[in-house]
């Protein structure tokens, strides 16, 4: 029979062994486990990312599939300024129908395209810019057709003057109101009011982008008195037809009274802006005083 001394150093050996390979198998089946773990993991995480890239696919096509000259909507700024232009070319042919229904196209696009720039992610600056110039390009053209009208029928009231200061104090508080946004430090749009402290009756027609009674009232007119004015003094046209010489009459004092909201409006944004570049300059020749 062996000596107890050398069966208890076997035994040992051999149960030394057994958890060595026990230690073994269980670090293996953790690795096993915590790969399996991490697989699962990214492909969960490949799911999430193929969803969110097939939930933004429009976005992404939209924001780095186009150039921003060809955004839809900036597509359709051009479309407005041509069509503005089209109707100005018919009213110099005396063409007065055609005029008024490539200007009331170009009203309407009007209406879509912020629409449809936010609905597929088009915005931009260069578009809210393009917005603007069309606007005023669309409104001058027919306060000139209308000025144009105007002399023909021999009117020699100041109506003729005061719509040709309308033009000038658009595109004046047109370069206000951008030069406001460019010197601001802020990514601010020109219709942002809070931190301007406006007068109420501002505040009104700027509120909820517009969509206030007063707001409403000022859009209309912006865009209804020029045209009012061209159908008043032209020739037969279908919008006179329908309306009656009394209509378009009342349709023209009411849409007069409702510019002049809106160059109230304007001249206050004109008002601001001056009153900001007086400021900056109290404050130039202030510091200027210092240091001499």
């Amino acid at each position: 029979m062996p000596p107890t001394g050398r069966l208890s150093r076997s035994h040992v050996e051999k149960r030394c062994i057994t958890d060595q390979n026990v230690h073994s198998k269980n670090e293996d089946r953790e690795s096993v486990n915590h790969q399996g773990h991490s697989n699962s993991l990214l492909s969960s995480a490949a799911i999430d990312n193929s969803s969110t890239l097939r939930h933004d696919w429009l976005s992404v096509k939209s924001l780095s599939g186009w150039p921003v000259t060809c955004y839809v909507p900036n597509l359709m700024g051009y479309m407005r300024i041509f069509l503005a232009f089209y109707g100005y070319h018919a009213a110099i042919k005396n063409q007065p129908d055609q005029a008024l229904n490539g200007w009331i196209a170009a009203s309407v696009l009007d209406l879509f395209d912020g629409m449809v720039a936010r609905r597929l992610n088009q915005c931009s600056r260069l578009g809210v810019l393009l917005d603007i110039v069309a606007d005023n390009i669309l409104r001058s053209i027919v306060w000139i057709s209308a000025i144009t009208e105007a002399r023909k029928d021999g009117d020699l009231s100041v109506a003729p003057i005061i719509w040709t200061a309308i033009i000038f104090l658009e595109w004046i508080t047109m370069f206000c109101s951008q030069s406001k946004v460019n010197e601001s430090t802020q990514d601010d749009h020109w219709k942002d009011m809070e931190d301007r402290h406006p007068p109420f009756w501002v505040g009104a027609v700027f509120k909820n982008n517009f969509k206030t009674i007063p707001g409403i009232i000022a859009i209309c007119g912006l865009f209804i008195a020029p045209l009012a004015s061209y159908v008043f003094y032209a020739e037969e046209t279908w919008a006179k037809s329908l309306l009656s010489v009394r209509g378009t009459f009342c349709l023209l004092s009411l849409s007069h009274a409702a510019r002049t909201l809106s160059a109230l409006v304007e001249l206050w944004i004109c008002l601001d802006y001056t009153r900001d570049i007086i400021k900056q300059e109290w404050v130039r020749n202030g510091e200027k005083t210092k240091v001499a």
